[in-house]
């Protein structure tokens, strides 16, 4: 083999070792750019996850609220039905 034929070949080994690691730089690239993908899909849902949790502590509060209202009205309901009682007990 000569020296022109040897370096041809070395060539040719080079090129192909070239194409592999441009190759794999495209490949390598497209799995950065799915986890990035992946990792913005989750901070997306994780986002939507607070607004709901949010969502939910305002119903939550205007739940206990709406229960202490219907407290407020059994008891005022309570102490109207003692009163209508005591009249009727003095009206007889």
């Amino acid at each position: 083999m000569t020296d022109k034929d040897f370096n041809k070949k070395m060539d040719e080994l080079l090129s192909g070792v070239y194409r592999i690691e441009e190759n794999q730089k495209i490949q390598f690239q497209k799995y950065d750019n799915d986890i990035q993908n992946i990792n913005n899909d989750i901070q997306n849902i994780f986002n939507e996850l607070q607004k709901c949790h949010k969502r939910f502590d305002i119903i939550e509060n205007k739940l206990y609220s709406l229960e202490s209202k219907i407290d407020t009205v059994r008891k005022v309901s309570a102490e109207n039905s003692i009163d209508i009682s005591n009249l009727k007990d003095r009206v007889s």
